[in-house]
């Protein structure tokens, strides 16, 4: 469930990626972006890379979000604006929410409820 705190990260992003539609060169890397952050964690969640744990999921996450900007170094040997500022957003707002939601005792008992 805290994995609906990232559907505001993946609108935020998907709503940037619209408006700058405009330049087809940052509209696709915002638009992948918002994938990896709004639907790549639940799907490898429910992939086999569950058994290896959590930080499992992360790590394919983060390698991702990660791939875009490699490949634009590799290739065009610089990395894209657009990638920058949302692998930013994408670190800045997925760890803190977890540590932050996932470990309180508020959000512990919200579960619970919901559970029963």
């Amino acid at each position: 469930m805290v994995n609906g705190f990232d559907v505001y990260a993946f609108a935020i992003l998907a709503v940037a990626a619209i408006i700058v539609r405009a330049n087809p060169e940052a509209h696709k890397r915002l638009m992948l972006l918002s994938v990896a952050i709004g639907l790549l964690p639940p799907a490898l969640a429910r992939s086999p890379l569950i058994h290896l744990g959590p930080p499992a999921v992360a790590a394919g996450v983060f390698a991702f979000l990660l791939a875009g900007p490699i490949y634009d170094l590799i290739t065009r040997h610089r990395i894209h604006r657009a990638y920058l500022w949302g692998v930013a957003f994408a670190v800045a707002t997925m760890p803190p929410t977890r540590i932050a939601v996932g470990q309180s005792v508020t959000w512990h008992h919200f579960v619970d409820w919901v559970v029963r």
